[in-house]
């Protein structure tokens, strides 16, 4: 396993990931499904599995108002397949407890017809 932090693929997932994250916190259930493949698979905080891109209604229901990365990095695992770490710092919409919550995430990036696409999203709650 490579890692890739400072080359184009890692460039690459690292704006996918910007992307996927800002269309969540704009409510875009279209722009944040397209970053997302077919097969695609989360496991949330509270240890539920998801099966499948979210709906409108599973976005709008845990909305964030902010969000920052740190310690990204990428590492290639095959031509096609990349893993993603890092840390997310997510502020909640006002009057919404806790205001501020902390993530590690991994996420499994492949590509398919050109375009990488996340395949799987895991984030764990850290403390604060």
């Amino acid at each position: 396993m490579d890692i890739v932090s400072d080359s184009d693929v890692a460039h690459t997932i690292t704006a996918c990931n910007q992307q996927m994250w800002q269309a969540y916190l704009e409510k875009n259930v279209v722009g944040h499904n397209a970053i997302l493949s077919e097969d695609y698979t989360s496991i949330h905080p509270d240890g539920s599995l998801h099966n499948g891109p979210p709906s409108a209604a599973a976005i709008a229901s845990e909305p964030i108002a902010a969000f920052r990365f740190s310690q990204f990095r990428v590492s290639l695992l095959t031509e096609d397949a990349a893993l993603a770490t890092y840390i997310a710092d997510v502020d909640t919409p006002p009057g919404t407890q806790p205001a501020h919550i902390r993530f590690a995430v991994g996420t499994v990036w492949i590509k398919r017809r050109g375009q990488w696409k996340c395949r799987f999203y895991q984030g764990t709650t850290l403390a604060n």
